[in-house]
């Protein structure tokens, strides 16, 4: 069942640049207590006004907040802490209105949230696995490799714009001992994902796919998945975080139109 997604308080308590392309933020406040305690990985809502700011006390009639979602990669329920994870993009132009908010956040500054929602996932105890991520996913996907069984073959491709960012972010990724971890260094705008999707290898049925990342790269990654190899659908998770070249709402759009064409193929 999806939680119920009471807005909560936050508050900024430390912000850390992981590399030059990510930033972390750690929340602390008295609303996390209302957390469940096992939300790692979940995903909640910040929440903005139509101008960009976390005040939104002041919308005018019939106004509705923004909102970006965004996954939960600690949460720590004993010190009531929470951390989130930026893409901090090249430019101001590029940038979505939270990672605007990000990249100029202060301690001691104030945002409400929504949520947290759980997503769906694969199953944490198949004997195969390969998983593709891009910068946007890997919370996600740090979370999912966390649960996995203790002993899985297989493979996770992880797409990063700089050799700094696979640096900051190697420690947090503990691929389990028979899984292989390849960093595929390239620009976001390149189909780094893609390219190595015909070299992959799925034995049994036994196998799943999780894959989270740009929405062409996805659909790229999910239609190969499809026509070649014969998996439980319930083995896979598809899912689109952002999509080149088209704005955080246009997005949306699409997204929910391809999920709702991909669920008609039965």
């Amino acid at each position: 069942m999806k939680r119920k997604m009471v807005p909560k308080s936050l508050t900024v308590i430390a912000t850390s640049k992981l590399s030059d392309n990510y930033l972390r933020i750690r929340f602390s406040g008295e609303d996390l207590a209302r957390m469940p305690e096992d939300c790692t990985g979940d995903y909640i809502k910040l929440i903005f006004s139509q101008n960009g700011s976390t005040e939104i006390g002041d919308l005018g009639e019939g106004q509705r907040p923004i909102m970006r979602t965004y996954t939960i990669r600690h949460f720590d329920p004993n010190n009531q802490t929470l951390d989130v994870d930026f893409v901090l993009h090249d430019s101001e132009q590029s940038s979505g209105v939270a990672s605007k908010w990000a990249a100029n956040a202060q301690v001691g500054d104030t945002i409400k949230i929504g949520g947290p929602g759980h997503s769906d996932t694969v199953p944490f105890d198949l004997s195969h696995y390969v998983m593709f991520a891009d910068m946007t996913s890997l919370p996600a996907l740090s979370a999912t490799v966390a649960q996995l069984s203790e002993k899985p073959s297989g493979d996770i491709y992880i797409q990063v714009s700089d050799n700094t960012d696979r640096q900051a972010l190697e420690g947090e990724i503990n691929a389990p001992e028979g899984m292989q971890l390849h960093w595929l260094v390239a620009s976001p705008h390149q189909p780094a994902l893609t390219s190595v999707v015909d070299s992959i290898s799925l034995p049994h049925n036994q196998a799943g796919v999780w894959c989270a990342c740009e929405f062409s790269q996805m659909r790229a990654i999910r239609r190969h998945i499809s026509d070649h190899f014969e998996l439980e659908r319930s083995h896979c998770y598809f899912s689109s975080y952002w999509k080149d070249g088209v704005t955080e709402d246009g997005h949306k759009v699409l997204k929910k139109e391809d999920a709702e064409a991909f669920s008609q193929k039965g």
